[in-house]
């Protein structure tokens, strides 16, 4: 330890910089609050600030184990090893019974807890090492919704919340409701198209000398084409509903109720449908109550999805396919400006057909 590193708090304490309290530390300030709690009696309280003067910790670090303390009913949980007598590696590739049930008791106990903790924590128990990767593989196999995986450190804190988890068996219920009926399912989401979904400067790059020629576009090439949508299955009316703004015009709630209205007025929205849109804020901001109590007195019934489940809303994948037959008919034609941007996106939308989103639908379950 480098004497540079250590530091002296407002209190006179040392510490060391990015490092945290050992577990002797931190046991310290829990009895330093209950001696200070045993001072003032009952009727008596003591600030994070007494707590703090009290045990040479900086306030921050008083105000945490203070939390920490009264939503644990009086406990805190002790600190996992750091990993230093922990293997290096990809660790075995497969997990036992024991393991596995070893992992399931961690997540039930907190399921806050991080990956490295559940590295440790099974390697501590049972000698087993494994990657972050297979726990992240293991959190997917185990659990009967995949959720995003964007950033597998983040699996057991920002997939699987036991919240999240709760909304997904209640959206489940929802829908078994009208199972029986699917073409009533609507779908609806919002759709960014950057320049970026265009032009792929790998594609055009000469093989040999790794030049990039120049194309000729607008100004505003570079703004962005927002799309609102809406998919469904019924074959009454036509599998999409969309619409495309202009280059750099931001979608609002109030830009959405509008688009909500016209796609009742045109009859793709109607009475017996079950519209189901994401958490996103155009949905669930003030305007989301008198956007509930529209669709119902039109007797269309709105349900959100669950958080982090893309997967389960089908027109996501309808964005996917756009966003690469839009990529390819710009790639053939040469054509990047606006007006052939928003003509070519019109057209794929429009040549949808009730057979490819049925196929969506029967992909996301």
């Amino acid at each position: 330890m480098e004497q540079h590193s250590i530091r002296i708090n407002e209190n006179g304490g040392l510490y060391q910089n990015g490092k945290s309290f050992s577990n002797e530390k931190r046991l310290m300030v829990v009895m330093k609050y209950e001696e200070l709690l045993e001072a003032v009696g009952n009727d008596g309280k003591v600030s994070c600030s007494q707590l703090a003067s009290a045990a040479h910790v900086s306030k921050s670090t008083a105000s945490r184990i203070f939390r920490e303390y009264h939503d644990n009913d009086g406990k805190i949980s002790l600190l996992s090893s750091t990993g230093k007598n922990t293997p290096r590696g990809v660790g075995i590739k497969s997990l036992t019974a024991g393991d596995d049930m070893i992992l399931l008791l961690t997540y039930y106990s907190n399921p806050k807890t991080t990956l490295k903790t559940y590295q440790i924590t099974l390697y501590q128990q049972t000698g087993t090492y494994v990657s972050r990767s297979l726990l992240s593989k293991w959190f997917c196999a185990r659990f009967p919704h995949k959720m995003i995986l964007c950033k597998t450190n983040k699996v057991p804190i920002d997939k699987f919340k036991q919240e999240n988890i709760l909304c997904i068996h209640e959206y489940n219920l929802t829908i078994s409701l009208f199972f029986g009926q699917p073409w009533h399912f609507k779908f609806g989401d919002e759709k960014a198209l950057k320049g970026e979904n265009f032009y792929n400067r790998k594609a055009w790059k000469d093989p040999f000398t790794g030049i990039v020629p120049s194309t000729l576009v607008q100004s505003d090439f570079r703004n962005t084409y927002n799309i609102i949508g809406f998919c469904g299955i019924d074959l009454s009316v036509s599998p999409m509903d969309f619409y495309i703004t202009g280059a750099g015009e931001k979608i609002s709630a109030a830009l959405f109720m509008d688009i909500i209205q016209t796609s009742v007025q045109k009859g793709f929205l109607h009475p017996g449908d079950i519209l189901i849109l994401d958490n996103a804020a155009i949905h669930t901001g003030q305007e989301a109550e008198y956007l509930s109590n529209y669709l119902t007195t039109y007797g269309i019934l709105l349900v959100p999805l669950p958080t982090r489940v893309p997967e389960l809303n089908p027109i996501e994948l309808v964005w996917n396919a756009l966003t690469q037959r839009l990529h390819n008919s710009l790639l053939q034609s040469l054509q990047f400006a606006n007006d052939a941007i928003v003509r070519s996106a019109d057209q794929i939308l429009a040549a949808i057909s009730h057979q490819e989103i049925a196929y969506y639908y029967a992909h996301c379950g």
